[in-house]
């Protein structure tokens, strides 16, 4: 027979369990109201005037709005930030990871989308599953060149790319060659063209596990790497305010491929904003950081010191979210 001290407990539990469930219901009333919102914030982007000026028809566009998620996550984290010191605040990476899927399942209502990744990057395949709901239809390719392929066929698409396989080097590239006549060439070197696709935000940091000794810069054997996500947007859709814009340069064949430090040299831009992502053949690929008070058309007239350049996306800055994948 239990005692009134465990019956005080018992029903006490009962209690907190039942405003538990309630605040359950409630945050499902919510959800169903904010997808309810969404629905109609759909049919009102149809009918945007920038939109209906563009050679891509409205109805094609993505239907993620980097900017305006970016806007919202970093709001939701300032709530967070300011709660720091109290002992019930909302993990960052929860905050994030909670988010990232809600916006991605709102869009995926308002414009059915899938995604494209290479199947054998592990690093895509974990931001795939932490970022995007379920319901989205998954398009696995064997080469970099077949997932920005993808867009093209198939206007709703978007490809998943990691900036961990840009540093390939030639011979490495050029190795798979056998496998298709355009798998020599990484991914980014498909986004020269005036009318290719763009990058259209960074997904939030995945850090990964990683062998000792892969990098040696990593005395924790631990890396954080960017995955970005690429979309068949029009240049005017690429958000001017983004923090880093990437360009590509085609150096002319006549002249010399310069290292990071000549590039610098050359364009009088400083160590903190250029970095020399990648080069392959006569073609690099640059990343301008702290960008967002420069114009992407002042940074072309800049690096048109080097070569031809292109402007192929901007991302606002990234997050972390707290996902280790072992490598084998």
């Amino acid at each position: 027979m239990k005692n009134k001290t465990e019956e005080d407990e018992i029903s006490s539990l009962e209690a907190i369990r039942a405003q538990i469930d309630e605040i359950d219901d409630q945050l499902y009333d919510l959800l169903v109201k904010r997808f309810s919102v969404a629905s109609k914030l759909a049919r009102n982007k149809l009918s945007e005037g920038s939109m209906a000026q563009t050679a891509i028809s409205s109805s094609s566009l993505p239907a993620l709005r980097p900017q305006r998620e970016n806007k919202i996550i970093q709001r939701i984290l300032a709530k967070t930030n300011a709660k720091t010191e109290q002992k019930n605040a909302i993990p960052p990476a929860l905050i994030l990871r909670l988010w990232r899927l809600l916006m991605s399942a709102t869009a995926f209502k308002q414009n059915p989308y899938a995604i494209a990744y290479l199947h054998s990057d592990l690093l895509c395949a974990t931001c795939r599953g932490a970022c995007f709901t379920p319901q989205v239809r998954l398009l696995p390719q064997n080469t970099e060149a077949e997932v920005v392929a993808v867009l093209s066929q198939e206007p709703q698409a978007f490809a998943l790319v990691s900036l961990n396989s840009v540093n390939e080097t030639t011979e490495n590239t050029t190795a798979r060659a056998s496998e298709s006549p355009q798998a020599q060439y990484p991914w980014w070197c498909f986004l020269f063209s005036t009318h290719a696709p763009r990058i259209l935000q960074a997904m939030p940091i995945i850090q990964e596990s990683i062998k000792e000794n892969t990098r040696k810069e990593q005395s924790n054997n631990t890396c954080r790497t960017r995955v970005l996500l690429l979309a068949r947007i029009p240049n005017s859709f690429i958000d001017e305010e983004a923090c880093t814009k990437y360009f590509i340069v085609r150096i002319p064949e006549k002249d010399p491929i310069p290292n990071e430090a000549r590039c610098r040299e050359l364009t009088a831009l400083p160590a903190d904003c250029l970095l020399l992502l990648a080069r392959h053949d006569n073609m690099l690929l640059i990343e301008c950081r702290q960008s967002n008070k420069r114009s992407s058309a002042s940074i072309i007239d800049t690096l048109k010191n080097l070569g031809e350049t292109r402007h192929i996306g901007s991302t606002h800055d990234d997050w972390l979210i707290d996902n280790e994948p072992k490598l084998d």
